[in-house]
Protein backbone atom coordinates (compact mmCIF):
# COMPACT_ATOMS: atom_id res chain seq x y z
CA UNK A 1 0.00 0.00 0.00
CA UNK A 2 2.63 2.27 1.00
CA UNK A 3 3.96 2.09 -2.78
CA UNK A 4 0.64 3.06 -4.56
CA UNK A 5 0.07 6.46 -6.43
CA UNK A 6 -1.99 7.72 -3.43
CA UNK A 7 -0.25 6.76 -0.81
CA UNK A 8 3.00 8.70 -2.05
CA UNK A 9 1.04 11.88 -3.20
CA UNK A 10 -0.37 11.85 0.11
CA UNK A 11 3.06 11.65 1.87
CA UNK A 12 4.28 14.48 -0.10
CA UNK A 13 1.29 16.88 0.02
CA UNK A 14 -0.23 15.68 3.42
CA UNK A 15 -2.27 18.81 3.66
CA UNK A 16 -4.11 18.66 -0.08
CA UNK A 17 -5.70 15.35 1.22
CA UNK A 18 -6.99 16.11 4.05
CA UNK A 19 -4.29 14.73 6.36
CA UNK A 20 -3.87 16.92 9.24
CA UNK A 21 -0.12 16.48 9.61
CA UNK A 22 2.00 17.48 12.17
CA UNK A 23 5.47 19.56 11.24
CA UNK A 24 7.30 17.60 13.46
CA UNK A 25 6.61 13.82 13.13
CA UNK A 26 4.48 14.30 9.41
CA UNK A 27 5.62 10.53 8.53
CA UNK A 28 3.96 9.50 11.46
CA UNK A 29 0.53 11.33 11.30
CA UNK A 30 0.37 10.71 7.22
CA UNK A 31 0.97 6.78 8.04
CA UNK A 32 -1.66 6.66 10.77
CA UNK A 33 -3.84 8.52 8.22
CA UNK A 34 -3.74 6.32 5.44
CA UNK A 35 -4.52 3.30 8.45
CA UNK A 36 -7.56 4.99 9.63
CA UNK A 37 -8.53 5.30 5.44
CA UNK A 38 -7.76 1.93 5.11
CA UNK A 39 -10.15 0.47 8.52
CA UNK A 40 -12.91 2.48 6.99
CA UNK A 41 -13.13 1.70 3.49
CA UNK A 42 -13.02 -1.75 4.67
CA UNK A 43 -15.69 -1.61 7.05
CA UNK A 44 -17.36 0.40 4.64
CA UNK A 45 -16.83 -2.69 1.96
CA UNK A 46 -17.63 -5.29 4.86
CA UNK A 47 -21.07 -3.17 5.90
CA UNK A 48 -22.46 -3.72 1.98
CA UNK A 49 -21.48 -6.88 1.82
CA UNK A 50 -18.75 -6.39 -1.06
CA UNK A 51 -16.16 -8.39 1.15
CA UNK A 52 -16.11 -9.92 4.41
CA UNK A 53 -13.75 -8.20 7.17
CA UNK A 54 -12.79 -9.95 10.31
CA UNK A 55 -11.48 -7.23 12.56
CA UNK A 56 -9.77 -9.35 15.22
CA UNK A 57 -7.35 -11.17 12.95
CA UNK A 58 -7.31 -8.71 9.60
CA UNK A 59 -8.65 -11.74 7.61
CA UNK A 60 -9.88 -10.73 4.27
CA UNK A 61 -12.41 -12.89 1.61
CA UNK A 62 -14.25 -11.50 -1.33
CA UNK A 63 -17.80 -12.33 -1.98
CA UNK A 64 -19.70 -12.96 -4.96
CA UNK A 65 -21.35 -9.04 -4.92
CA UNK A 66 -17.83 -7.37 -4.65
CA UNK A 67 -16.67 -9.53 -7.25
CA UNK A 68 -19.35 -8.40 -9.60
CA UNK A 69 -18.79 -4.85 -8.73
CA UNK A 70 -15.35 -4.90 -9.19
CA UNK A 71 -15.65 -6.88 -12.83
CA UNK A 72 -17.92 -4.30 -13.96
CA UNK A 73 -16.75 -1.24 -12.08
CA UNK A 74 -19.70 -0.29 -10.39
CA UNK A 75 -19.65 1.85 -7.61
CA UNK A 76 -20.25 1.42 -3.85
CA UNK A 77 -23.03 3.56 -4.03
CA UNK A 78 -24.69 1.89 -6.61
CA UNK A 79 -24.83 -1.21 -4.98
CA UNK A 80 -26.36 -0.28 -2.29
CA UNK A 81 -28.96 1.18 -4.11
CA UNK A 82 -29.41 -2.47 -6.01
CA UNK A 83 -29.14 -4.20 -2.86
CA UNK A 84 -31.85 -1.71 -1.22
CA UNK A 85 -34.30 -1.69 -4.24
CA UNK A 86 -33.80 -5.87 -4.81
CA UNK A 87 -34.47 -6.20 -1.05
CA UNK A 88 -31.01 -8.01 -0.35
CA UNK A 89 -30.62 -7.17 3.03
CA UNK A 90 -26.97 -5.44 4.18
CA UNK A 91 -26.09 -5.56 7.92
CA UNK A 92 -27.22 -3.03 10.30
CA UNK A 93 -30.67 -2.25 8.69
CA UNK A 94 -33.55 -2.82 11.03
CA UNK A 95 -36.73 -3.22 8.87
CA UNK A 96 -36.41 -6.60 8.02
CA UNK A 97 -39.99 -7.27 6.77
CA UNK A 98 -39.58 -3.89 4.21
CA UNK A 99 -36.68 -6.07 2.58
CA UNK A 100 -38.26 -9.33 2.56
CA UNK A 101 -41.47 -7.62 0.81
CA UNK A 102 -39.02 -6.28 -1.45
CA UNK A 103 -37.30 -9.68 -2.13
CA UNK A 104 -40.45 -11.53 -2.60
CA UNK A 105 -42.59 -8.77 -5.02
CA UNK A 106 -42.27 -9.35 -8.48
CA UNK A 107 -41.13 -6.73 -10.51
CA UNK A 108 -42.02 -5.76 -14.11
CA UNK A 109 -38.98 -5.04 -16.84
CA UNK A 110 -39.77 -1.42 -16.55
CA UNK A 111 -39.44 -1.60 -12.77
CA UNK A 112 -36.44 -3.29 -13.12
CA UNK A 113 -35.05 -0.63 -15.87
CA UNK A 114 -35.98 2.42 -13.24
CA UNK A 115 -33.87 0.13 -10.70
CA UNK A 116 -30.80 -0.39 -12.95
CA UNK A 117 -31.24 3.75 -13.71
CA UNK A 118 -30.37 4.52 -10.86
CA UNK A 119 -26.93 3.99 -10.53
CA UNK A 120 -24.54 6.54 -9.79
CA UNK A 121 -22.28 5.87 -13.06
CA UNK A 122 -25.87 7.68 -15.14
CA UNK A 123 -25.76 10.93 -12.78
CA UNK A 124 -24.16 12.81 -15.50
CA UNK A 125 -26.31 12.21 -18.25
CA UNK A 126 -29.06 14.97 -18.81
CA UNK A 127 -31.52 15.90 -21.53
CA UNK A 128 -30.24 18.69 -24.00
CA UNK A 129 -32.96 20.01 -25.81
CA UNK A 130 -32.22 19.37 -29.06
CA UNK A 131 -32.48 15.55 -27.75
CA UNK A 132 -36.45 15.83 -27.48
CA UNK A 133 -36.89 14.68 -31.01
CA UNK A 134 -35.02 11.81 -31.55
CA UNK A 135 -35.31 10.51 -27.80
CA UNK A 136 -38.92 10.38 -28.66
CA UNK A 137 -38.38 8.77 -32.18
CA UNK A 138 -36.59 5.79 -30.59
CA UNK A 139 -39.07 5.19 -27.79
CA UNK A 140 -41.67 5.21 -30.44
CA UNK A 141 -39.63 3.19 -32.94
CA UNK A 142 -37.63 0.86 -30.07
CA UNK A 143 -39.96 0.57 -27.19
CA UNK A 144 -40.41 -3.34 -26.31
CA UNK A 145 -42.29 -2.75 -22.99
CA UNK A 146 -45.47 -3.46 -21.99
CA UNK A 147 -45.47 -0.49 -19.46
CA UNK A 148 -45.15 3.49 -21.46
CA UNK A 149 -43.34 6.42 -20.32
CA UNK A 150 -44.96 9.27 -20.71
CA UNK A 151 -42.81 11.77 -22.80
CA UNK A 152 -44.83 14.66 -22.84
CA UNK A 153 -43.70 18.38 -23.44
CA UNK A 154 -44.77 20.49 -20.05
CA UNK A 155 -45.01 24.15 -19.88
CA UNK A 156 -42.79 26.10 -18.01
CA UNK A 157 -42.04 30.07 -17.27
CA UNK A 158 -39.21 31.59 -18.32
CA UNK A 159 -37.46 33.42 -15.75
CA UNK A 160 -36.28 36.48 -17.59
CA UNK A 161 -39.48 37.61 -19.62
CA UNK A 162 -42.39 35.72 -17.61
CA UNK A 163 -43.37 33.94 -20.95
CA UNK A 164 -45.05 30.36 -20.86
CA UNK A 165 -42.64 28.08 -23.19
CA UNK A 166 -42.70 24.51 -23.86
CA UNK A 167 -39.80 22.84 -23.00
CA UNK A 168 -39.15 19.00 -22.41
CA UNK A 169 -38.86 17.44 -19.02
CA UNK A 170 -37.33 14.01 -18.49
CA UNK A 171 -35.77 12.70 -15.93
CA UNK A 172 -31.98 11.40 -15.94
CA UNK A 173 -33.69 7.46 -15.10
CA UNK A 174 -36.22 7.82 -17.98
CA UNK A 175 -33.56 8.99 -20.48
CA UNK A 176 -31.41 6.02 -19.51
CA UNK A 177 -33.93 3.34 -20.39
CA UNK A 178 -34.79 5.15 -23.30
CA UNK A 179 -31.55 4.80 -24.54
CA UNK A 180 -31.04 1.13 -22.93
CA UNK A 181 -33.57 0.28 -25.38
CA UNK A 182 -32.35 1.90 -28.06
CA UNK A 183 -29.60 0.25 -27.62
CA UNK A 184 -30.95 -3.38 -27.29
CA UNK A 185 -32.98 -2.44 -30.37
CA UNK A 186 -29.20 -1.75 -32.08
CA UNK A 187 -30.35 1.76 -33.19
CA UNK A 188 -28.45 4.62 -34.66
CA UNK A 189 -28.30 7.37 -32.84
CA UNK A 190 -27.51 10.84 -35.22
CA UNK A 191 -27.32 13.60 -32.53
CA UNK A 192 -24.06 13.63 -31.51
CA UNK A 193 -24.56 14.31 -27.89
CA UNK A 194 -26.65 10.90 -27.63
CA UNK A 195 -24.14 9.06 -29.30
CA UNK A 196 -21.68 9.98 -26.33
CA UNK A 197 -23.75 9.21 -23.76
CA UNK A 198 -24.94 5.78 -24.90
Amino acid sequence: MNHTFYCIRLKRNPFNYGCRAVNINKDLATELYISERIESTLNELDNLRLIRYDRKNGYLSSTELGRITSHFYVRCETMSIFCQQFGINLEGNEDMEEFMNKKNEYKTDLQILRILAQAKEFENIKLRNEEYAEIKKIHRNCWALDEELDLTMKKTHATDKGLMTDEAVIETAEKVIILLNGYLYKERFENFSLVSDS
